[in-house]
């Protein structure tokens, strides 16, 4: 009986704690539009990653559709994969808070 009380104990021990991976920081230039969620990493302009999650202040802060931001997230990122639109995204990034935007081509980029 101890044993099993025991045991429930460290169950519900070990589920009290997050263990998803921490969020990191990504930086890049991001896309939006319709059926686009774009995020290309600073240094790797050739994969695309598709962005889910806390995506709704970037899209109020970058305002119209297909215009082209550099942006600062907080996140987490997939293992590779098939993600958004038709599948077309090797990898999905989770955001969990952004951290910057700036459009490009506004006031002087």
């Amino acid at each position: 009986m101890r044993s099993s009380i025991l045991l429930l104990l460290l169950t519900l021990a070990s589920c009290s704690h997050d263990r998803r991976d921490p969020a990191e920081v990504y930086r890049g230039t991001c896309l939006l539009g319709f059926e686009k969620s774009d995020f290309t990493l600073e240094g790797s302009p050739l994969e695309r990653w598709w962005l889910s999650g806390e995506v709704g202040e970037l899209s109020s802060r970058i305002g119209t559709l297909d215009t082209p931001a550099v942006v600062t997230l907080e996140g987490r990122l997939s293992e590779r994969g098939a993600f958004g639109h038709l599948g077309s995204y090797g990898r999905e990034l989770r955001v969990t808070r952004v951290l910057e935007v700036r459009v490009v081509g506004a006031e002087g980029e």
